[in-house]
């Protein structure tokens, strides 16, 4: 096929120009150095002088011949996929270069303009609804490297570094991410990738669509359960005083005639049903160790995902209280145990053959817990100055310059266990 004949669809002023331009672009870099013709690599060879000899003067006419035909072949690639109205600016024109250098005045704008533009666009960009990750990501990765392209264009000004693109796209995101956003910014600086993070990012709107799937499962569920309980209500609602169910309680003879006693209390509801507080949630793929696991009550294992410290042991604290109320740990699946109270535990950590105190604030007694689970979310969020560390197989925590936790794992053995031992100590009453 000729390409001089492919049909890219017509230039419709700055409302496709991007679009029109890369289509184009790809035709004639199919045609043998028309690119480097319209881009201005590639000129029109000079003349010889009268004095030069038969065939310098054949070589340059065979030379002028192919430029010739390589530079109407992209003169016909343009001007076949633009309209007449276009074609009208363009006609004082005799060659592909000067064309292409006007369609890029006409639409692309002065560079300084361009760029401007092109930075307004990608900063102030939004996730757009209906698009998917994948669809997102490629948007905003083609202004950042149009942006790129306009920048380099001046000397003065250096290559943007990709951070900004990361954090564009982070910013971009929903509510739904904030856990995926926090497990990132604990990965190590060398994996923090626009490719590694267009790839997680897909296979975390996966796993969300999943959720969402049980999600929507359980309502109807839970909607044919309620459904259940408030025809079983019904059937029960009557007089509270006699027990009759034909009349309610202000209608009771029995009552009236007993001289109208105070009514019965209503009857309260089962707190740890009704009234229990769940505020912290497992990850998934961590429920599936710490739930239903091999119990391990020695280790201490670094969870992403958990918001508070967690441990399965009454002994190891120095301070406890009870809550108030009944608490829950709840899994990103659904299910759940109950913690009984919170409490200070002090351990010794081994850093670089050295034991350092260590304690851990506001952990969780939950009994039922299979592991002792260490927060990393509560950790920071107790210290704006800490730095976590994950790597292939090893663990770190650092306040400032000084690393006050380590830990490691087998690749791809599962969680990191912190390097970490009991105190000898009282347990608190």
């Amino acid at each position: 096929m000729e390409l001089t004949r492919v049909k890219v669809g017509l230039l419709s002023g700055k409302a496709n120009w991007s679009i029109w331009k890369f289509k184009v672009s790809a035709v004639l870099r199919g045609i043998q150095d028309a690119m480097d013709i319209v881009e201005g690599r590639l000129t029109e060879p000079q003349e010889p002088p009268a004095t030069a000899t038969e065939e310098v003067k054949t070589a340059y006419r065979t030379e002028l011949q192919k430029f010739r035909e390589t530079d109407s072949n992209a003169m016909i690639v343009l001007t076949n996929n633009l309209s007449d109205e276009d074609i009208l600016k363009i006609m004082r024109f005799s060659n592909a270069r000067d064309v292409w250098l006007e369609l890029h005045r006409l639409y692309d704008g002065s560079s300084e303009d361009k760029a401007f533009d092109l930075c307004h666009k990608f900063f102030s960009y939004q996730r757009q609804q209906g698009d998917d990750i994948a669809s997102h990501t490629s948007k905003l990765k083609n202004l950042w490297n149009d942006l790129k392209q306009e920048l380099k264009n001046d000397n003065e000004i250096c290559d943007l570094p990709d951070i900004f693109l990361i954090c564009k796209i982070l910013g971009t995101l929903s509510d739904e991410y904030f856990s995926f956003k926090s497990s990132w910014m604990l990965m190590a600086k060398s994996d923090r990738t626009i490719e590694s993070l267009t790839s997680q990012l897909c296979a975390h709107e996966r796993a969300l669509g999943e959720k969402q799937k049980d999600a929507d499962n359980s309502e109807v569920l839970a909607t044919g359960s309620s459904q259940k309980t408030v025809q079983k209500k019904k059937s029960k609602s009557g007089c509270k005083y006699c027990g009759n169910d034909n009349h309610v309680i202000k209608k009771c003879r029995k009552w009236i005639e007993d001289g109208r006693p105070p009514k019965p209390s209503a009857r309260t509801s089962n707190p740890s049903k009704s009234g229990t507080v769940s505020n912290v949630v497992l990850l998934t793929e961590t429920a599936a160790e710490v739930l239903s696991g091999t119990i391990d009550s020695e280790n201490w294992y670094v969870d992403s995902g958990a918001t508070s410290h967690i441990t399965n042991r009454r002994d190891l604290f120095q301070s406890f209280e009870k809550f108030p109320e009944p608490h829950s740990v709840t899994t990103a699946n659904g299910e759940s145990v109950d913690a009984i109270g919170k409490g200070n535990i002090e351990l010794d950590a081994i850093v670089n053959g050295c034991v350092k105190r260590l304690t851990l604030s506001e952990v969780w007694l939950v009994p039922k817990i299979k592991k002792n689970l260490f927060s990393t979310t509560f950790a920071q969020d107790k210290n704006s100055k800490s730095t976590i560390v994950l790597k292939a197989e090893t663990f770190s925590l650092c306040i400032g310059q000084v690393e006050i936790l380590k830990g490691s794992r087998k690749r791809r053995g599962g969680l990191y266990i912190l390097d970490v031992k009991k105190r000898n100590s009282k347990p608190s009453k």
